[in-house]
């Protein structure tokens, strides 16, 4: 994709399948987590540190004190054993870099791995795995503000020069902490030296992992940066890469104001999160949920849309199966309007087994279910051979909703409608929702019925007739459709989404 100004955006974006792993919690490598027992015994903050054992919910993970020891051997042993085959082509890892707690938005260091997660030697490995199978990772950039512990701001709580002026201050002089949490201090990008550290200099902290091989970044608080701080980080990738992706994290404000040739290339479409949930959870209609989608794609650049990240759960929500009751019709209508709305389906680690415990803060953060995938895999193999000791009731439920993922990825990389492909909004009423998209003369038909059985009547504009498109099941109970005539009778059934193409 170019734009009018000649920059780009890297060719390889619209292919991708996202997954974002939260290290701690994703996957213990080949070392023993006891090798690792000194790092886990100090302090964060003041607080004893805890280990939890894998399979444990602890209310208080959130607050970083507490490790489960997954770390980059464990990233690299999950693509090479699970996602390269699962379909994944591109990784959004929360931060690695040296950090006092286990989600480590609280940097020490922005140019050592943290050692929770291993060494640089076990970066590279990570990255010579993951391009050998055209695997693609995503670094979590946390430049909005540092650690307290930051040895930048311990020198500017002392008054040392330059460190002083490192980080933002209100009128009365006092350092500002970002949502007011003390242990973390905002960084004060107008600053020289700051700028030269971050993204101006050859060896400043952004080009500086570009060139270590990593294929962009994910802006943490990008909305906190502001606009003039990501300019000059597009500046800075653009100046040295064509092949390096700047996505942001953009939650109070409309993404569009965000994105362009001197911005983002995207965003993480939290507005995508917040209207699904409402049409889901039936505190929106579909008319209300569709205009908001055909705002979307009317309103924001058209290249930056389909490079956003559709997302339905991540570290920071809770997840879509908790936000619909654990309720797996309502949860695969979110995964099916993930996969078929423009952008790019960012999968959270763990949505892809159904896992259930998912509330912000509490349990959206737990271990990975390896045992599930264990069986996963076994079942593939053996589909009738029961296997101990996981009830195989539960297999089942895993299976729904792993090879759920694994077709709608299936179907994604071998359509381009869905991918390049048009948003053309065809119905809606008060619980459902119809779209299309195209490409050329080749049509993908969305429905999605969010209430009881009914008879919908979907009415089909000329332009669309004079292709005869006869579609074919991607999904649901119907073998095709014929979008030939002036309208289409279904009779949808409840809580159930039908693809087509």
């Amino acid at each position: 994709m170019t734009n009018s100004i000649g920059t780009t955006i890297p060719s390889w974006v619209s292919t991708r399948i996202g997954y974002q792993c939260f290290v701690d919690s994703f996957s213990i490598g080949d070392g023993s987590i006891v090798d690792k027992g000194s790092i886990y015994s100090r302090k964060t903050y003041d607080r004893e540190s805890r280990r939890l054992d894998w399979d444990q919910e602890f209310d208080e993970y959130c607050y970083g004190y507490s490790y489960y020891g997954g770390d980059l051997q464990g990233v690299a042993r999950a693509v090479d054993n699970y996602l390269a085959d699962f379909g994944v082509n591109m990784i959004y890892m929360t931060p690695i870099f040296k950090a006092e707690s286990n989600h480590k938005y609280d940097t020490l260091d922005y140019k050592q791995i943290d050692p929770h997660f291993g060494t640089m030697d076990d970066f590279e490995h990570l990255l010579k795995i993951s391009h050998s199978l055209d695997i693609k990772i995503i670094l979590d950039g946390v430049f909005n503000h540092t650690s307290s512990n930051h040895d930048w701001y311990q020198r500017a709580m002392r008054g040392e020069k330059p460190y002083v002026d490192y980080f933002r201050k209100n009128k009365e002089g006092y350092f500002l902490k970002w949502a007011g949490i003390d242990t973390m201090p905002l960084i004060d990008h107008s600053q020289p030296a700051i700028r030269d550290i971050f993204y101006e200099s050859d060896d400043s902290i952004i080009p500086y992992w570009l060139n270590r091989g990593a294929d962009g970044w994910r802006l943490d608080v990008a909305e906190g940066l502001g606009k003039e701080v990501i300019r000059s980080i597009k500046a800075s990738i653009r100046k040295r890469f064509t092949d390096k992706l700047l996505i942001g994290e953009v939650v109070d404000s409309y993404g569009k104001d965000w994105l362009g040739p001197d911005l983002l290339d995207g965003v993480m479409n939290y507005v995508f999160l917040g209207t699904t949930v409402n049409f889901l959870n039936n505190k929106i209609t579909g008319e209300e949920y569709l205009n908001e989608l055909t705002k979307m794609y009317e309103q924001y650049p058209q290249e930056n849309l389909y490079t956003s990240w559709n997302i339905i759960s991540t570290h920071d929500t809770n997840r879509m199966l908790f936000e619909v009751g654990g309720n797996e019709n309502l949860f695969k209508m979110a995964v099916a309007l993930q996969f078929t709305y423009p952008g790019i389906p960012m999968i959270y680690y763990g949505d892809e087994i159904g896992l259930i415990s998912g509330q912000k803060d509490i349990s959206n953060r737990r271990g990975m279910n390896w045992e599930a995938i264990d069986l996963l895999k076994l079942k593939a193999r053996e589909p009738w051979k029961p296997v101990i000791p996981m009830d195989w009731k539960r297999v089942n439920q895993y299976s729904s909703f792993y090879f759920y993922y694994k077709h709608l990825i299936w179907l994604r990389k071998n359509m381009p409608v869905l991918t390049h492909g048009e948003f053309i909004p065809l119905y809606a009423d008060k619980t459902c929702v119809c779209y299309l998209r195209r490409l050329d003369d080749k049509i993908a038909f969305v429905l999605i019925n969010n209430g009881e059985n009914r008879d919908v009547r979907i009415p089909v504009p000329e332009r669309i007739r004079r292709l005869k498109p006869e579609l074919k099941r991607g999904h649901g109970p119907l073998n095709s459709i014929d979008l030939t005539g002036d309208t289409l009778d279904i009779h949808a059934y409840a809580q159930n989404t039908y693809i087509y193409l």
